[in-house]
């Protein structure tokens, strides 16, 4: 699937939305400063936020309407976060969120998925500084990859992006690639401002 038929093409219902990004090398990390960039490393977090029917979030509450490491399982069993990772380090997909769309509540009307760089405003970050940063989604049981965006190229002093949308249409959840930089903190309140 292609992000021009994703908007057409029904999702499976057991799905992955995963991130990579490479982790700050030791000799990186020691040039950082001479080159006035921040020696911390780059923390993505991926995060999915609830909305109801009338697009904004389920909840005033964010441990209630958004998916993400400090929440990492909605009350439904519809969202589950994999797991939290603070430095890229590792091959392949750095953190994964798990959907079953056939247990997504009826009052979920989209899931918006997005990432952010934790602590960007503080440590002087932004999604420009990503190496080879990227956004995937992906049949869980087939294995098939469905979508696959970059993350990082565009993104310079954003501290995060909303990067798709699924949309659900009558009994079927279509996704809606976005690819919207946001400016702030690099916190996951920054995405649900975008939608209250």
């Amino acid at each position: 699937m292609d992000t021009d038929n994703a908007r057409t093409t029904a999702l499976p219902p057991r799905l992955q939305v995963s991130i990579g990004w490479d982790a700050v090398s030791p000799v990186q990390k020691r040039l950082r400063p001479l080159i006035g960039r921040p020696a911390e490393d780059l923390d993505l977090d991926l995060c999915c936020l609830l909305l109801g029917k009338d697009g904004k979030p389920l909840s005033p509450f964010l441990n209630s309407c958004c998916v993400y490491y400090a929440s990492p399982r909605h009350l439904s069993g519809a969202v589950m976060h994999m797991g939290n990772n603070r430095t890229g380090a590792g091959e392949g997909d750095n953190e994964r969120v798990v959907f079953d769309l056939s247990r997504m509540p009826e009052n979920v009307s989209r899931a918006v998925l997005a990432v952010n760089l934790y602590g960007a405003k503080e440590r002087k970050q932004h999604l420009g500084m990503v190496k080879n940063g990227f956004f995937r989604l992906t049949d869980l049981d087939g294995g098939k990859e469905l979508v696959r965006m970059e993350i990082g190229k565009g993104l310079a002093h954003k501290s995060a992006v909303i990067a798709a949308e699924l949309i659900r249409k009558n009994d079927d959840w279509l996704l809606e690639p976005v690819l919207k930089g946001i400016s702030g903190s690099g916190s996951v309140n920054d995405v649900a401002d975008e939608y209250r």
